[in-house]
């Protein structure tokens, strides 16, 4: 339920927000960074619902137990540790969508100056911890569905 509950969230902020200018370094609004961190949730919500369904185990003598070798809120290593395969792309969409989940929105920056630094797309090579394109949104979309079916 907070899969979908999460996604829609994200999807109802998208919606009334938009991109300014046409080309791939397009201006992002900022809302769309807290955007990015719900849809950042919902994918975390269906890779953790992914590793009870395995078998796996969230809870232990009462208390949230981490999912082993994996670092918080990073979607690439959930994927990895429910046997999600992930392209290229992917990984690289995941790992920067991880970063939203950190600092958009929940905390005002990263707890390390690290957490802030640009970070490297498929795109446009170098860009703003901050910035996730209108592709890297349809991308997180595919992954999410697939996680889900």
């Amino acid at each position: 339920m907070w899969v979908f509950t999460l996604e829609d969230a994200a999807y109802l902020i998208r919606r009334q927000s938009a991109y300014r200018g046409k080309s791939k370094a397009s201006e992002m609004p900022q809302t769309l960074c807290v955007c990015a961190m719900l849809f950042a949730y919902a994918v975390e919500c269906a890779l953790k619902a992914k590793w009870l369904r395995i078998g796996q185990k969230l809870i232990q003598g009462g208390r949230y137990a981490r999912i082993p070798n994996c670092g918080h809120h990073d979607l690439v290593e959930l994927a990895s540790a429910v046997g999600f395969v992930l392209s290229a792309k992917e990984r690289n969409v995941l790992s920067r969508l991880s970063q939203f989940a950190l600092f958009a929105g929940r905390y005002p920056i990263g707890k390390t100056p690290e957490a802030m630094r640009f970070q490297y797309d498929t795109y446009l090579r170098k860009v703003d911890v901050g910035y996730f394109a209108k592709q890297d949104f349809r991308i997180a979309q595919s992954v999410l569905n697939k996680i889900i079916w």
